[in-house]
């Protein structure tokens, strides 16, 4: 998303166009919690927390969560831990953490993004099946990444699917910076992973295709 986006309906078409269960969305501003309010239909399940400034998410679901938790880091922007019990055709629960914390503007703006990775990071350490997902602000050749897949027992989704950037206006070698990410811990398995354009956005659209490894009381083999 782009906080100043104003073309509210082509982007909201190609969200949904692309048919998904779950839905995590960035620099959402207050204009669009009305049209946001009218996907009911269609995600039924939604936290939004709409703000002026571009630390508003919104999360929409298909399925009922069965716990919601918005994380208190101490920073700006408070990241979301969703559970999920048992879906039809999932063989066991998972969790959905999604985040978006402060750039790295500065010393003090980057030890706070640095604590709230780090932070969920800690709490992907747990068997239970886990994402991590959402714009890191960070890319995936910091070593303060490393730092972050290493201390979690984690994994990049995007691993096979080549190194294309997901914000695009920026002058680099691959034509933009790599810092929207799906990670997940070795309860999840990676079906497909893809990166679309998205109307009147600066990010990509980052869609993965899951399941669920194994059912948390069974034994790793």
């Amino acid at each position: 998303m782009l906080r100043t986006n104003e073309s509210l309906k082509a982007t909201l078409d190609e969200i949904l166009n692309e048919n998904v269960d779950f839905v995590f969305l960035m620099e959402v501003a207050p204009a669009w919690k009305s049209p946001l309010e009218g996907l009911l239909d269609r995600y039924p399940h939604q936290k939004l927390i709409c703000r002026d400034d571009y630390t508003g998410v919104a999360f929409l679901s298909r399925y009922a969560w069965d716990h919601l938790e918005v994380v208190d880091t101490n920073d700006a922007n408070p990241p979301l831990d969703i559970f999920f019990a048992s879906l039809v055709g999932q063989p066991g629960p998972f969790r959905l953490i999604a985040t978006h914390p402060l750039p790295p503007f500065g010393p003090s703006m980057t030890a706070a993004r640095d604590r709230q990775l780090n932070t969920l990071a800690r709490r992907c350490q747990l068997k239970q099946a886990t994402l991590l997902v959402g714009d890191f602000n960070l890319t995936p050749w910091s070593p303060r990444f490393r730092q972050m897949v290493d201390a979690g027992g984690l994994q990049d989704a995007s691993l096979g699917y080549g190194i294309s950037p997901t914000l695009t206006p920026l002058p680099t070698l691959i034509g933009g910076l790599k810092v929207d990410h799906v990670l997940v811990n070795s309860g999840i398995i990676i079906r497909n992973y893809q990166l679309k354009p998205c109307a009147h956005s600066d990010h990509k659209l980052v869609t993965v295709d899951f399941t669920i490894a194994r059912p948390d009381h069974e034994p790793a083999l």
